[in-house]
């Protein structure tokens, strides 16, 4: 058995970019984009398409903190979990914000 003696970082980010290129070439293809079940870290560009803002405005909330990021060099990467913490987070606040508003609050079954 051969021991693979790269660093863990190393091997992270290879994996992490090969994951990224998997998901540029569907969404070049016209796909929707589909993350790999498996995807734990995300590239800007593949995080911001997931939730559906620019890498623009995904700079914004990994700026405010609102978004924690993984670097590798001058590499970023982002968590599937915090995304979907993310969105967890900004839906609850919204709800809450029409609560104090007297908004109606509409749910969708």
């Amino acid at each position: 058995m051969t021991t693979d003696t790269r660093s863990p970082f190393l091997v992270l980010a290879e994996a992490a970019e090969a994951i990224a290129a998997e998901c540029r070439a569907a969404h070049a293809a016209g796909a929707d984009l589909q993350l790999p079940s498996g995807a734990i870290l995300l590239t800007k560009l593949d995080a911001a398409s997931a939730i559906g803002l620019s890498e623009d405005s995904l700079d914004v909330l990994i700026a405010d903190g609102a978004i924690p990021v993984v670097r590798f060099g001058r590499a970023v990467r982002i968590r599937r979990d915090a995304l979907v913490e993310w969105a967890r987070d900004a839906e609850a606040q919204e709800l809450a914000s029409r609560r104090r508003r007297g908004s109606p609050v509409r749910r969708v079954k």
